[in-house]
């Protein structure tokens, strides 16, 4: 259920920003030499200035004008509570891409 609040948060900041189209895809990966998938959330808002990138994670920085500024720093917590990474990639939309990316489990499934 955790990850589904990360899921939330990253799409009620894509619509938020403005964004009309949402997509979410997926793909095979590895971690720390592991199986992983990296789930990939992007939108076609207006992206995130260079100059923020590496804040967006940061508790209680947020750009909204009633944001508290949690959303971003409490999904980067719950995936490394589940042995994963997310960070902004390139952008596949033209605005924001998060990849999320998680360790696959021994049944091989998340």
């Amino acid at each position: 259920q955790a990850i589904h609040q990360v899921f939330d948060v990253l799409i009620d900041n894509a619509l938020a920003s403005g964004a009309s189209v949402i997509e979410i895809a997926c793909v095979s990966d590895e971690l720390n030499g592991g199986l992983a998938l990296t789930v990939i959330v992007s939108d076609n808002g207006p992206g995130i200035p260079d100059e923020d990138r590496e804040k967006v994670f940061e508790p209680f920085y947020t750009t909204k004008t009633r944001g508290t500024g949690l959303g971003l720093a409490m999904s980067r917590r719950i995936v490394s509570a589940h042995g994963g990474e997310i960070y902004l990639g390139v952008p596949h939309r033209g605005g924001a891409s998060v990849y999320m990316t998680l360790p696959a489990t021994r049944r091989g499934s998340l």
